[in-house]
């Protein structure tokens, strides 16, 4: 977007006739672990090269908070050789973690490109979600290990509505302390499973001679196992060689807002489509160059598509009207800030 001193006539009458421009009406927004109530676990995500050269990562978030929290967005960069970098946008694998929990996460590159050398994630935003009542049962039948891993089992709706788009993942862990994730497989239900009736499942995948032990969890719409341990396997011995020599993934340094309180009143206007979308980034950027709203960041912002997805104008609208907090929109801005519509 283009820097220059024409500011719209609009722009003017939202920023200079309405609202103070001072900083002592803002509000402060760090993204890290205090702030956020989510987090990163410690041990770095893995990573490695499928065959068809997409690229994928996988890592665990646990829930700092004491109420349960969903719709985890994780923003994760892939870079290649030439410093090239592609983005995808993934999320936890359990819809909702319960207080103090933690889920798996799963993120693949959209693209082929057998020379990415590195990656990185950073969070872009969560929700507080109702946490999901345990009344999802599951039982096991069958566990064969030789060159493929065989688990059999049945998952029962012990509750009283039928649970639906019912999926069971199973998670692969290393022997360290504390273990790493080495990979995730679903198994995604056709059938509803009405109260009282049971579904079976079979998982076969091919044994990685480096998982030591197993989790397993169960959700749907409604109902959860919560992320079960199952079962460990002795370790069998194996190169440390990584796939693909790529480096580890790297947890973004953090991005720093500073949100003026009246800026909800320009939010309040995108929303009720006052302003266009045009309109809103242009307002947000001219905020930022004249420091209204502070951004300070050791990451490049990259060059991308001007749309801008629908949950960031609903996390504007729910955040003008007081029904989500700063670091819920700030999450918006920094997506925004990360995809090169804004830039610092």
């Amino acid at each position: 977007m283009a820097r220059g001193t024409e500011i719209p006539l609009l722009l003017l009458f939202l920023v200079f006739a309405l609202f103070p421009i001072s900083s002592s009406y803002s509000q402060e927004f760090i993204d890290k672990e205090p702030t956020l109530g989510i987090a990163f676990t410690d041990v770095p995500p893995f990573i490695y090269q499928e065959n068809d050269g997409k690229t994928v990562i996988f890592g665990e978030v646990e829930n700092r908070k004491n109420f349960p929290i969903g719709g985890i967005k994780i923003m994760a960069y892939f870079y290649d050789d030439l410093g090239k970098t592609q983005t995808t946008i993934g999320t936890t694998i359990m819809e909702v973690i319960p207080p103090l929990g933690k889920s798996p996460y799963m993120i693949k590159s959209e693209t082929s490109n057998s020379v990415i050398t590195r990656a990185s994630v950073n969070f872009l935003g969560f929700n507080s979600l109702p946490e999901k009542k345990p009344q999802l049962k599951l039982q096991y039948d069958t566990l064969e290990v030789d060159e493929k891993l065989l688990l059999t089992g049945t998952i029962t709706n012990k509750g009283e509505l039928s649970s639906i788009n019912t999926k069971i993942q199973l998670i692969s862990y290393d022997e360290l302390n504390p273990p790493t994730v080495l990979g995730i497989y679903t198994i995604n239900l056709k059938n509803n499973i009405v109260p009282g009736e049971s579904e079976n499942f079979e998982f076969e995948i091919r044994y990685d001679s480096r998982a030591a032990d197993f989790k397993i969890v169960g959700e749907s719409n409604e109902y959860s196992t919560g992320l079960l341990d199952i079962f460990s396997l002795p370790q069998v011995p194996t190169s440390n060689a990584v796939l693909g020599d790529i480096t580890p993934p790297e947890i973004l340094k953090p991005i720093r807002i500073e949100i003026p309180t009246w800026l909800k009143n320009v939010a309040a206007f995108w929303c009720e489509d006052k302003i266009d979308d045009t309109s809103f980034i242009e307002g947000i950027q001219y905020l930022i160059d004249n420091e209204v709203v502070v951004v300070s960041t050791t990451s490049s912002s990259f060059g991308g598509s001007q749309n801008i997805p629908s949950w960031v104008k609903d996390n504007a609208c729910w955040w003008s009207q007081g029904l989500i907090g700063d670091e819920d929109f700030a999450s918006g801005l920094q997506f925004l800030i990360s995809q090169g519509i804004i830039q610092i």
